[in-house]
């Protein structure tokens, strides 16, 4: 059995590295898959999407555990991780993400017999999103209570980067 996190992560948020360290315990392996839509306009690319959370579950002290890998996958997830025992893990920050994600999950099941395990946000996370996170670094809001360190200082470069190109 293996559990499934997929995600678009950009950026990855303490909100999300919650799920990871609660799935976590749940003691089977976990597969944290960055979803890569290049019909998206992401501020990171899949590859350091990937890199940042492995960091970030460094940084937290999860990277001890070995039966946790991250990845990228294009593509619907039913084509490559629809395996009996497979799970995909969702969380939910609230009700708006649960009509959602029961949708996604009604396909999943349907297309690839894959169910959904559902875990509620923390309610100290439930108003972190990956959208707002990028709006308050453009407003230069500190971050800290948002994503960890690492991923602070990946957004901070990217603004950096962005007002290069904008001079």
């Amino acid at each position: 059995m293996r559990l499934i996190y997929p995600g678009s992560f950009d950026p990855f948020t303490r909100g999300h590295l919650d799920i990871v360290q609660r799935a976590l315990s749940f003691g089977l392996p976990l597969t944290v898959v960055v979803g890569h839509n290049p019909e998206k306009r992401s501020w990171f690319t899949p590859e350091e999407r990937v890199e940042l959370i492995r960091q970030s579950v460094a940084g937290a002290g999860l990277d001890g555990a070995d039966r946790l890998t991250v990845e990228v996958h294009e593509g619907l997830l039913v084509a490559k991780y629809a395996q009996p025992g497979n799970v995909l893990i969702k969380g939910l920050r609230g009700a708006q993400d649960l009509e959602d994600e029961a949708v996604q999950a009604r396909f999943n099941r349907e297309i690839g017999n894959l169910e959904t395990l559902f875990l509620p946000s923390q309610a100290s996370f439930s108003h972190i999103s990956s959208s707002i996170v990028k709006q308050l670094a453009q407003l230069e809001v500190p971050l800290a209570p948002y994503v960890t360190k690492e991923v602070e200082a990946a957004l901070t470069q990217k603004l950096a980067e962005r007002k290069e190109h904008h001079d």
